[in-house]
């Protein structure tokens, strides 16, 4: 997960860098590969949730490992609120 956090860290720092860098306006060739950058971070996570949830329920129970992947799922949704409430919209 670290690996995933610091690619998903890097894509959000190039993405504030072109956001200041053109007051607000971000080009389309830089905007599609910001958008190409999160949606891979987006699949690596998830790749990586079927890979625990895998693992996990080789030893818990089903109701233990979904409860696990439940609380995994509310901590990363607190996580990504904040950056949104962050990070501006591209225009």
């Amino acid at each position: 997960m670290q690996q995933i956090n610091e690619r998903l860290g890097k894509t959000i720092a190039a993405y504030a860098e072109a956001y200041n860098q053109g007051k607000g306006m971000i080009l389309n060739e830089t905007a599609k590969k910001l958008l190409g950058d999160a949606i891979a971070a987006d699949e690596a996570e998830l790749k990586l949730r079927r890979a625990y949830a895998d693992k996990i329920g080789k030893v818990l129970s089903a109701t233990k490992t979904a409860r696990y992947i439940q609380m995994e799922n509310k901590i990363r949704a607190l996580i990504k609120f904040e950056l949104a409430r962050q990070i501006p919209l591209v225009f």
